[in-house]
């Protein structure tokens, strides 16, 4: 033991940390327990809160609206005795009322807004079944299987001639200010010289569609510049002709403005594509690109 020669041991270190470790600032607390739990809190502080304002349409059921409502204390009177009723229903918007059992307060309100006094929840709603591709049955059945009011077939049919309005001055607009882009390239306010792409399509398959379109794109841009629409087939003209509707019949604006097969419709509507793009867009049509099942050649 005694000739063991005395060794320098080195003194471990202790771990102070690196750069992949989280730096917190000493909390002037008088615990460990406080300090575990301000720790805590100020973690909480640095994540950000998401906006209180809250916006857009939700599905409620009609009972959870009551008990909500029934835990709420009257604005006048201070006693919870309010009671929410349903006094109309616009297809998927409801005319409620809220009443206090205990005073004279009474206050009606609708559960959507209203826009040229009409419920944008049931113009959204005909909107989006448009954009699918479904109608007023597709509608019903949706309705029924989420247990909500359905629109009818009156009701239905009005939203859909306010979106078409719309959607034809929409559509109309943007074409105008496409054909005014492809001037704009081809640096002249007259009429411009551009090529185009065309292209048909229908509403069926096979060679027995009723209805389709043809569209005129713009090789710069991409852009539709124009649209025609072919239909063979009219409601007001294949109605039964009685002696009341007979005068509606000669006034209405018919809709058929194609005579032929369903094939017959691309080159047909290039053609008159082609005819009025001077008068309507202020261009003429030079290079023309097709695809490979093209007709309209």
């Amino acid at each position: 033991m005694g000739n063991r020669k005395n060794k320098s041991r080195s003194q471990k270190r202790k771990f102070i940390g690196n750069r992949f470790t989280e730096r917190t600032k000493p909390l002037d607390v008088p615990t460990v327990s406080e300090q575990k739990l301000k720790t805590t809190s100020v973690s909480f502080e640095n994540i950000p809160s998401k906006d209180d304002k809250m916006s857009g349409n939700r599905i409620f059921d009609v009972e959870i609206l009551r008990t909500v409502f029934n835990c709420l204390c009257c604005p006048s009177c201070l006693s919870v005795n309010l009671q929410l009723t349903e006094d109309s229903i616009f297809g998927l918007s409801s005319g409620m009322t809220l009443k206090c059992k205990n005073c004279m307060f009474v206050y009606a309100f609708q559960s959507t807004r209203k826009a040229n006094k009409m419920n944008d929840i049931n113009l959204q709603f005909v909107w989006g079944m448009r954009i699918i591709g479904k109608g007023h049955s597709s509608s019903k059945k949706l309705c029924a299987s989420l247990n909500i009011p359905s629109l009818s077939k009156a009701a239905y049919r009005s939203c859909e001639k306010k979106l078409l309005n719309v959607a034809s001055v929409v559509s109309k607009n943007a074409m105008i200010e496409a054909a005014d882009e492809v001037r704009k390239l081809k640096n002249t306010s007259d009429v411009a010289e551009c090529g185009v792409s065309v292209d048909g399509t229908w509403q069926r398959r096979g060679h027995s569609s009723l209805n389709g379109c043809v569209a005129v794109l713009s090789i710069d841009t991409g852009k539709v510049l124009d649209l025609e629409v072919m239909s063979k087939w009219c409601r007001n003209c294949n109605t039964s002709k009685s002696s009341e509707k007979s005068k509606h019949i000669k006034k209405h604006q018919c809709s058929c403005n194609h005579q032929g097969s369903a094939g017959s419709m691309e080159p047909v509507g290039a053609y008159r594509l082609f005819e009025r793009s001077r008068e309507t867009r202020k261009l003429q049509y030079v290079e023309f690109y097709g695809d490979g099942d093209s007709k309209v050649i």
